[in-house]
């Protein structure tokens, strides 16, 4: 084969790889989002030179974790000890995340004080999230995670990603990709939220 006849098979060879890609992201995030079950979430913690794999699942209590504020305070997740905790991993270039914060603040304002709704930014300035909540007007707490140090102790892997807790403080379930009213309203029941 000459380079002329080849570089058409590579062209339709990509093409099917991407198409093939693309169709793995959407299967795994309808079966990994839309299932109740939730799913283990590992992370690795380096003791000197051993690494240990822990494991934050249903059932399991919910990593502590220390993050600045949009207001720049200090936030650990155990300031809100006692109430059903939802937390969303999100990014303001991530189109489902924009489409979902919208209902995540209305169940805020149907379910608070009892619901607390903590957000989590990895990565973007800070002026780039407040423009972007003030322009919102969204009233949940915005933590920034410029390291993405909570979301490694949570092994996040895609945004959006929410995970749910209860108020016991142990995680009963996380759900990846955007979230609908129904699916949203099925999870905060399992952490005690309902009408």
């Amino acid at each position: 084969m000459n380079r002329s006849s080849t570089f058409p098979l590579l062209i339709a060879a990509a093409g099917v790889l991407l198409a093939a890609v693309a169709i793995f992201g959407i299967l795994q995030n309808r079966f990994i989002g839309e299932s109740l079950s939730a799913v283990a979430v590992s992370t690795r913690q380096s003791d000197g030179d051993n690494t240990s794999q822990k494991y934050s699942q249903a059932g399991t209590p919910a990593p502590d974790f220390e993050l600045l504020s949009l207001e720049g305070s200090s936030r650990h997740l155990s300031d809100f000890a006692g109430h059903p905790i939802l937390i969303n991993y999100w990014a303001t270039w991530c189109p489902p995340c924009r489409e979902e914060l919208p209902l995540i603040q209305d169940r805020l304002d149907r379910y608070s004080p009892d619901l607390v709704v903590l957000t989590i930014n990895a990565g973007e300035e800070i002026e780039t999230v407040r423009n972007y909540i003030e322009h919102e007007n969204f009233s949940f707490h915005v933590l920034l995670d410029p390291e993405w140090k909570a979301e490694a102790l949570y092994g996040i892997y895609a945004y959006p990603t929410t995970v749910f807790i209860d108020r016991d403080g142990m995680i009963q379930a996380r759900y990846v990709g955007g979230l609908s009213e129904d699916i949203l309203d099925e999870y905060l029941k399992l952490i005690g939220v309902n009408e």
